[in-house]
């Protein structure tokens, strides 16, 4: 909870999400990974900042470069 609040999520959010995860551990981090306060706080600028490329993007500059 103290890692998503540092990351920008509010307190509130933050709560639901931890109350949800609670309940889905067993179906695993991929629906964990659905969570809307997940999503603000390990975002796709989030990744890119932390060096990872993305894979849609790789893909594409695969498949569609000249």
């Amino acid at each position: 909870m103290r890692g998503l609040i540092k990351l920008g999520v509010s307190e509130r959010l933050v709560i639901y999400c931890a109350s949800g995860l609670i309940k889905s551990t067993s179906k695993g981090p991929c629906r964990s990974s659905k969570t809307k306060g997940i999503n603000i706080a390990i975002s796709n600028a989030f990744l890119a900042r932390q060096g990872l490329m993305s894979l849609k993007d790789l893909w594409i500059k695969i498949h569609y470069s000249s």
